[in-house]
């Protein structure tokens, strides 16, 4: 297929503006991961009071936010059976951690199954959003 130099063009600033966000999101996650490292030497070198310990907890989340930002922009910037796509994936994430997260809730309370921390949401938020944007690709292709 023969693409029109105004198509051509088109493209290359997609890509331009989604290399500049996806930039602004692998910033993000590295300067997290670092901000972890960091979180972790001060909150096991240090003693700190509740409030200090909260403040370091929640350090890593700075960066995280400015990614999240960065990740938006980048879905902005999709055409629209992208974005239809990853609304599709993301109601579908939605739901299945909504019916995860409430079935083992039931489960810890009533048949008294180790509680879990909260950091296995992402992971459940994660497989099913990629396996939403699977089944979402399959049907619009």
């Amino acid at each position: 297929m023969i693409l029109s130099t105004s198509t051509k063009i088109r493209k290359a600033k997609t890509m331009n503006n989604k290399s500049r966000y996806s930039l602004q999101s692998i910033i993000g996650l590295v300067a997290y991961a670092i901000a972890i490292i960091i979180q972790l030497i001060i909150i096991k070198t240090i003693e700190l009071p509740q409030l200090g310990k909260i403040v370091i907890a929640l350090i890593p989340m700075f960066p995280a936010v400015w990614g999240m930002m960065g990740w938006i922009k980048d879905q902005r910037k999709l055409d629209e059976l992208q974005q239809k796509i990853a609304i599709e994936a993301g109601a579908f994430s939605l739901g299945m951690t909504a019916l995860t997260t409430f079935s083992y809730g039931f489960l810890e309370v009533f048949a008294k199954f180790p509680k879990i921390t909260m950091f296995s949401v992402w992971v459940i938020i994660s497989i099913s959003f990629i396996i939403g944007q699977l089944l979402a690709n399959r049907r619009y292709s």
